[in-house]
């Protein structure tokens, strides 16, 4: 039996933990939707379970595969619910059967965004479909006899955003650019997720947990701050509104922000986003 299996080994968390574990010479096994490789298994969540190549038992299993476009799970319920919810509980259960330790990767998205901080033993509220459909498997999997770990994530970010790039090259000819002063996030960085799992891992620990970016940050505070370090003029830098230029209202919580006490050893670096 492998020690880890992760499924999804080519998102960027799965991706970013292979590296992790490779780094510490730890035993793992990957999955991929897309290209073959030494340590990784050809395996998508969205094909029939009866259809489900023979995976590896391991004895923790890493769940980061999953439907995470918010627009595709409000356009699309049934299908991305079919992925995050009935599928999710398949492969469960099956990890569950030769008693591997499921590790779930959960969203701040399960709350409905109403106040800061949110405690891991609350009452989820979520107000958007991804948010639904992770609330949904995440009470199914609280409910299984066999102890499981749930970790909650905001905005992981590994680096600059990519906006910021487009933004630069404006402000470097001394154009104005726009950014949304509404749609705000929690800049969690990769390094302290990679070291929530392997906490998580190691010592196969069981319940809810959560790793939230220390501030509450907007577009329009990021582009501010990337005006500064240029040394341009903060004028050049225009606010406007995410839900006038259309983006759903569900998707514009006023708090982003998670309470980190059930993971108090995990150290959260504040980061800027501009790389």
């Amino acid at each position: 039996m492998a020690s880890f299996l992760i499924i999804g080994g080519d998102g960027i968390i799965g991706h970013a933990l292979k590296a992790r574990l490779q780094s510490e010479e730890l035993e793992y096994v990957a999955t991929t939707r897309r290209r073959l490789s030494e340590n990784e298994l050809h395996f998508d969540l969205a094909t029939d379970p009866d259809h489900w190549p023979e995976l590896p038992k391991a004895e923790v299993v890493f769940f980061c595969a999953a439907a995470t476009k918010l627009d595709a799970c409000e356009d699309n319920p049934e299908a991305t619910r079919l992925i995050n919810v009935t599928h999710m509980q398949a492969l469960a259960a099956h990890v569950q059967s030769y008693g591997g330790l499921v590790v779930f990767l959960s969203s701040n998205q399960v709350f409905d965004g109403s106040k800061p901080y949110r405690k891991a033993d609350e009452t989820q509220c979520p107000v958007s479909e991804y948010g639904r459909q992770k609330a949904e498997f995440e009470q199914w999997l609280s409910k299984c006899p066999t102890p499981s770990a749930i970790l909650r994530l905001t905005k992981v970010i590994t680096g600059r955003l990519p906006i910021t790039e487009a933004w630069q090259e404006k402000l470097e000819s001394g154009a104005q650019i726009e950014a949304f002063d509404d749609l705000t996030f929690s800049p969690l960085p990769i390094k302290s997720v990679l070291d929530g799992l392997m906490l998580i891992g190691k010592q196969k620990k069981t319940g809810i947990f959560q790793l939230s970016g220390r501030k509450q940050l907007s577009y329009y505070d990021i582009a501010c701050k990337l005006a500064v370090k240029m040394g341009k003029d903060i004028k050049l830098v225009t606010p406007v509104s995410a839900k006038n230029a259309g983006i759903r209202p569900q998707f514009l919580p006023r708090y982003g922000t998670l309470d980190c006490s059930t993971m108090a050893d995990i150290a959260i670096a504040e980061i800027d986003c501009l790389g």
